[in-house]
């Protein structure tokens, strides 16, 4: 005795699949806004980083000629590649004499060396900004200094890291709210 067998084709509907993807969409654009605030969170380690580099540049020279400068060509500091923050000082001190401390600068290697004063590179800017973007803080005197990473890297909001040089870092403007 032969059996017929029926099978029951069982599958979703069109209707079903629609649902399922539209309710996909709703949950993946709810949840981008949260995927842009952790890239941008990121994103500031890269001011980590720089700052951490300024840091170690500036205690190297300053081991060497017992003073801090502000002109990255003097300190022997370059940065690569397209930055997304400004780095850097946004004011300089003018009147250290680099050839006081028997440093003799690129410029003019048998004569003084005063790269505060016309201080050409105490910043690299990131996608041909200006540093205006730097505040008036973020300075580098003779026997201190204050280092600075801005940008605007979440919904247009200013995001700003200083380090001293006792390596203290801290958030001045958080720009992910």
């Amino acid at each position: 005795m032969k059996r017929n067998v029926i099978r029951s084709q069982s599958g979703f509907s069109l209707v079903e699949l629609m649902v399922v993807v539209a309710i996909i969409g709703i949950l993946a654009a709810m949840s981008v806004g949260q995927v842009q605030k952790q890239i941008a969170k990121a994103r500031q380690s890269e001011a980590k980083t720089n700052l951490s580099q300024l840091y170690t540049a500036e205690k190297s020279f300053y081991a060497e000629y017992n003073t801090y400068h502000s002109a990255f060509e003097v300190i022997n500091l370059a940065y690569e590649g397209d930055l997304r923050y400004n780095v850097g000082f946004g004011a300089t001190i003018a009147g250290v004499v680099l050839s006081d401390y028997g440093w003799k600068g690129v410029a003019d290697p048998a004569g003084p060396f005063d790269a505060i004063a016309a201080c050409t590179a105490c910043t690299v800017l990131k996608n041909g900004t200006d540093a205006a973007a730097l505040t008036a803080g973020a300075i580098a005197t003779a026997t201190t200094f204050v280092g600075e990473a801005s940008s605007h890297i979440y919904n247009d909001q200013q995001d700003t890291w200083q380090m001293t040089n006792d390596k203290s870092l801290s958030q001045t403007v958080d720009g992910i709210q």
